[in-house]
């Protein structure tokens, strides 16, 4: 039963996948510096990726379980380092002293 569970290696290394991992590294890379014009860009191509890989999963025929749920735990992750990084940055969320 337990072998169901576990994704084939065929299911695990396609391009969709690593499109997927791509743009969140993108996305963490980018949040650090997003007021610079490369962190910026980096977080825009990091999300549009997000656009692209379950059209090419779809296309090419490489959807699976895993890569579905891969692309959405990478996606909330990167929205979450966005909003992490978000509130840090905003000074009516840092603690004041009185």
């Amino acid at each position: 039963r337990l072998r169901a569970l576990r994704p084939r290696l065929a299911d695990v290394f396609t391009a969709p996948n690593a499109s997927s991992g791509a743009g969140f590294v993108l996305v963490l890379s980018g949040t650090s510096r997003i007021r610079t014009p490369r962190g910026l860009t980096s977080v825009v191509l990091g999300r549009a990726s997000d656009l692209i890989d379950g059209t090419v999963a779809r296309a090419t025929g490489a959807t699976s379980d895993f890569g579905a749920a891969l692309d959405a735990a990478l996606d909330k992750l990167g929205v979450a380092a966005l909003l992490t990084s978000a509130v840090r940055r905003c000074s009516a969320w840092s603690p004041t002293t009185r």
